[in-house]
C-alpha cells in the first residue's frame, strides 16, 4: 500500500541511516481496493494514481517546507557577497550555492524503494536539474545537523524545516486522502472514456 515519506535522515561521510515519516491514510483500504479496480477497468498501473494522490495531499507540506526552508545569505553574519553570489559549493568550489536554492529544491521525488511500496519522497532533490550546487545539497545538514555527524567528526546546529511542514499538514492529509482518490478516479474515468470516444469514432 502507498506511503508518502520525508527526506531520508543521512550520516554524512559515513553509512546512511533511514528515518522516514510515513503517512497512514484514512480509508487506506478502499482507496487501494478502489486504485487496483481502476486499473483493471482502464488500463493503467495502479502505482500512477497513488503518485496523483501524494502529490494531490501532499501539496500544502510542501509549500509549508518551501516557506521554512532557510535562504543562504539571509544570516545577519553574512558577507555581501555571499549575500549577492551565495556560498561555496564544498565539493567544487568553482560553484557556488546562491540563495534560494534549497527551497527551489523541495518537491516529490521517487526512488526504487518508493517504487516498491507504491509510494514517493518529499525533500530537498538532489539529481537531475537539481544536482550538485543546484539543488538541495545543505538541505539534511540543516534539518538533522545536531543528530548526525558531518564527515564522521562533528555536528552541527539543526534548522528544522521538513518536520514542522509535515506536522502542520499530516492530519489535514490524512483526513482528505479519499476525498482526493474519488476525485482522481473520476477524472481518470473520464479521460478513459473520452479516449475511447475518440478512437472509436476514428476507426469507424
Amino acid at each position: 500500500m502507498g506511503n508518502l515519506s520525508a527526506i531520508e535522515r543521512k550520516s554524512f561521510g559515513q553509512s546512511a541511516q533511514s528515518s522516514k515519516s510515513v503517512i497512514k491514510l484514512q480509508g487506506a483500504k478502499e482507496i487501494d481496493q478502489m486504485f487496483k479496480q481502476l486499473s483493471k477497468d482502464i488500463g493503467k498501473k495502479q502505482d500512477v494514481f497513488w503518485v496523483r494522490l501524494w502529490k494531490k495531499i501532499g501539496k500544502g507540506a510542501m509549500n509549508s517546507a518551501k516557506g521554512l526552508a532557510p535562504k543562504l545569505g539571509d544570516s545577519g553574519n553574512a558577507s555581501d557577497m555571499i549575500k549577492v553570489r551565495g556560498v561555496v559549493y564544498p565539493p567544487d568550489h568553482s560553484k557556488r550555492i546562491t540563495k534560494g536554492t534549497l527551497k527551489d529544491s523541495i518537491g516529490f521525488f521517487r526512488t526504487r524503494d518508493s517504487k516498491n511500496h507504491l509510494g514517493i519522497y518529499l525533500g530537498p532533490r538532489l539529481k537531475g536539474k537539481f544536482a550538485k550546487n543546484k539543488g538541495g545539497y545543505y538541505g539534511a545538514w540543516l534539518e538533522y545537523g545536531d543528530e548526525v555527524m558531518h564527515f564522521g567528526k562533528y555536528k552541527s546546529r539543526a534548522t528544522r524545516f521538513m518536520q514542522p511542514a509535515w506536522d502542520r499538514n499530516k492530519i489535514s492529509m490524512t483526513k482528505n486522502a479519499f476525498k482526493g482518490a474519488e476525485e482522481i478516479a473520476a477524472k481518470a474515468i473520464k479521460a478513459h472514456a473520452r479516449r475511447l470516444k475518440k478512437y472509436g469514432t476514428l476507426g469507424a
